[in-house]
């Protein structure tokens, strides 16, 4: 483990995890900095027509919420593990999912 807690790796994030991470109300201007540091360092996926097209994909086989559709749409199309707390999305068979150990 790096010592951020993050596991040894490159990251990516979708551009629904920079909007939820950066619109908590409570969010300090120091934290809000934190995190807008982190997202510069790493690459942020963008929608385009193939996540679009695999988000809807995967909303209507598995049900899941928009958001987290879109997420995993970007993970899919990055050809990536997702590293989630969301026990939900293991159902999600296309994807490799990696729940971390860390808290």
């Amino acid at each position: 483990m790096k010592a951020n807690n993050l596991p040894e790796g490159g990251f990516i994030i979708s551009f629904i995890n920079e909007l939820e991470l950066l619109s908590y109300p409570s969010l300090t201007k120091s934290e809000e900095n934190k995190i807008k540091d982190f997202i510069a360092s790493i690459d942020v996926v963008d929608l385009n027509p193939s996540i679009k097209k695999e988000t809807i994909r995967l909303r209507k086989k598995y049900l899941i919420k928009l958001p987290d559709a879109i997420i995993c749409a970007a993970a899919l199309s990055q050809e990536i593990s997702l590293l989630t707390f969301d026990d939900q999305l293991f159902k999600i068979k296309e994807l490799i999912i990696i729940k971390p150990d860390f808290v």
